[in-house]
Formats: C-alpha cells, structure tokens, sequence
C-alpha cells in the first residue's frame, strides 16, 4: 500500500529594499522530499531527495482576482528551477507548492516578493469569446498567432441581433477577440488562422484581419495555407514550434467541415500544448492511427466539449504526461447542450471559460473561468483563471 506522508511547511520570507529578493533556502530534516528552496525575483529553485512530480497554486497582490495553477513540464525530476510570470513591477507571492512520489507527498506554503523581469516565455490563450473557440499564441521572442476568434461580428446564420435566437450565450455581433488583442496591446500577427468554416471559430479572426489597426504576415484558411501540409511548421523565429497536425478532411475520414479543421500542435521547451478545433472522433482516430505527435500537457479539448470529440481512447493518447489538463471553450446556456459528459473529464484537471448546464462534482473542474491564460517557461505551465 503506498504510503503517503503529508508534511506543511509555513516558510516566512522577509524582503528588504526594491527590485530583487535575498534568496532563501530551507533545509527538510531527515526522510522529508524537499531539501532546499529558493527564491529571487520570480525565479523558484527546489531541489528534493528523489525524483518528484510538482504542482503549485498561487495568488499575487497584482492581481486578486486570478488564480494560477502551475504544473511541472517533462519528467519528474530531483531538481528545477522554473519562473513564475508576472506582469506588475512588484508582486508579494503566497505560493502552495507539492511534490510528490509513488510514496510519499510534501506540501509547502512560501511567501515571497516577486519584481517583473524578462524572462523567456510562452503564451497560450483560451479566450473567453463566448461560444466558439478562440486562442492566442505568443511566443517567447514576441510573435503572435491567433488561432480562431469566435463569431465577432460575423453573425451566425440564426438571428438578429435582439431577435429570439440572439442571447448572451453566442457573443455574435461583439468583436470579442479584437477588443482581446487591443486590451493586450496587440496589433501586429505573424499568422491569423481560421481553423475551419464554421462562424464561430472564424468571424473574430475577420474582425482582426478587416481592422484598420491591425496587421499581419500570413492568413490561413482550410482553403489557403501556401501549400502547408501535415507535418510542416509555422515559420516563426522562435525557440517554440508549431506543427500542423491536419487540415483538410484526410481519407477515410468522416467528411464534413469538423474534420476539415486545423489541427495545431505547440511545443516549447518540456511544455507542450494540442490545440483540435471541432475535430471529431473519426478524425481523433486518424491521427491516433498515423502516429502523430499528440501527447501534451494541455489538450484544448475538440469541439467545445462536445459528444463527438474527446473519445476516450483520444484523450488517453493525449493527456499521458506527468499533466493531464483539458481546457473548454463554451458559451453558458448554450443550446447545443456543452460540454457533454463531464464524467469523462474526471481524471484530468479541466478548465472552462463558461459556466455548464450540466452538473459536476469535484475539485479538478474550474469552470466559469474566462479567458484560460496558460504561459511557459518550458519548465512549468502555469494556468491564469478568475477566482471563483
């Protein structure tokens, strides 16, 4: 029987002057996993007697109204050191932190001063568009790639605004992901990508591309993407990648514009991010069967949650790191009824923008979260959410 020995550490930085911390270091006494923290700026060094997963949760005085979760990328390890972002010039950090092994579990409660500094990271966004899908990718030397957008301004064939079918639920008629990359101060793409032809993924993308304020290098749709094909990159100078996993319905595959979509797959570092669109099963399927590079720590999970996506064959082949995170891009009240089945997300940590019609139980759902900020140092992910 494993046996697990729970252990809290209250551990009380005291910084003195601006800019930077006094490092601080911890000794465990005998049996315990971790053997030295530190801490300067927002950089966290622990080092442990064995090799160990980690996650931490945090809140900073920057920002009350954010929680962050963060998860240790790649293998379990004996040591890391990893950088946390922070986005104001001072931040003071209450930080849970647990590692972990087959045997035993050490949690421990750090405080510390954080100053804003330039470390290398990436971005991943799940923004809250309502219903649809729309992500922001920013990568570590400062590119951007949006990937959908919702329907923005481009209404939905339904309604009118203020008709019977027009609701809060859809977004239509607000350019949600333009007002997004504004708020961002953003107005320079290096790719804007519709990922198929269904209005709500590609309506917010054409409120950018039609914007005076913005620009961009490239514009992919299903139906023209200079010839890039499964397999091939992005072109971005950047030590992150992003590989094209489908686009265009492949043979033997359920035809439908679904199953056309892209799919993208975003690696930086240890971290590593699959973002699928309103793939379906038959498409999970192909992809499982081509042996295509899908293991992640961040699923964005396939057509909002939707019965037709997410089999569970899929999503054992996706989530089978160390992290097993599912994001969720949906609108509250929606009429399609999504997310279905939340059973089937009951093993991984799940993350929605919105608020489901179906109920749920446990401490691994976070809904009703917003814009899902994931960012990376390639070591950790952490995930930035509303507090609830």
């Amino acid at each position: 029987m494993k046996k697990i020995i729970i252990l809290s550490i209250a551990l009380l930085l005291l910084i003195f002057g601006c800019g930077t911390n006094t490092p601080i270091s911890v000794q465990s006494q005998t049996n315990h996993l971790i053997t030295k923290i530190t801490t300067e700026n927002n950089t966290v060094t622990v080092q442990t007697k064995s090799a160990v997963n980690l996650h931490f949760s945090y809140r900073s005085t920057d920002n009350l109204s954010k929680d962050y979760d963060g998860y240790l990328a790649g293998a379990m390890t004996d040591s890391i050191k990893f950088s946390i972002p922070i986005k104001s010039n001072t931040s003071n950090i209450t930080m849970t932190l647990v590692v972990e092994n087959d045997s035993s579990i050490q949690d421990s409660t750090i405080n510390f001063t954080a100053t804003k500094t330039d470390y290398s990271h990436l971005e991943v966004d799940f923004v809250d568009i309502a219903q649809g899908e729309g992500n922001l990718i920013i990568t570590p030397e400062g590119e951007n790639v949006v990937f959908d957008g919702g329907f923005g301004t481009h209404e939905p064939p339904w309604g009118q605004p203020g008709g019977e079918d027009d609701g809060s639920w859809d977004g239509d008629g607000v350019p949600i992901m333009l007002n997004y990359v504004r708020s961002r101060d953003i107005n320079h793409f290096t790719y804007l990508i519709e990922s198929h032809s269904d209005s709500d993924h590609y309506g917010g993308v054409r409120d950018i591309r039609e914007a005076d304020d913005m620009s961009y290098d490239h514009y992919f749709t299903v139906q023209s993407h200079e010839n890039k094909q499964v397999g091939d990159f992005l072109d971005l100078n950047s030590n992150a990648s992003v590989e094209i996993l489908n686009v265009g319905v492949p043979n033997g595959v359920d035809s439908n514009d679904n199953n056309s979509c892209f799919v993208l797959h975003v690696v930086y570092g240890d971290a590593e991010f699959l973002l699928t669109a309103d793939a379906e099963r038959s498409l999970e399927q192909h992809m499982i069967e081509a042996n295509l590079p899908l293991s992640s720590d961040v699923l964005k999970v396939g057509h909002h949650g939707s019965h037709t996506s997410s089999s569970s064959e899929f999503l054992n082949a996706v989530l089978n790191q160390n992290n097993k995170i599912a994001g969720i891009s949906f609108g509250t009240g929606n009429p399609y009824g999504h997310p279905h089945s939340l059973s089937r997300f009951s093993h991984y940590q799940v993350y929605g923008t919105e608020i489901p019609s179906q109920s749920y139980s446990g401490a691994n759902y976070h809904f009703n979260c917003g814009t899902i900020a994931c960012t990376t140092d390639g070591k950790v992910i952490v995930v930035e959410y509303n507090s609830q």
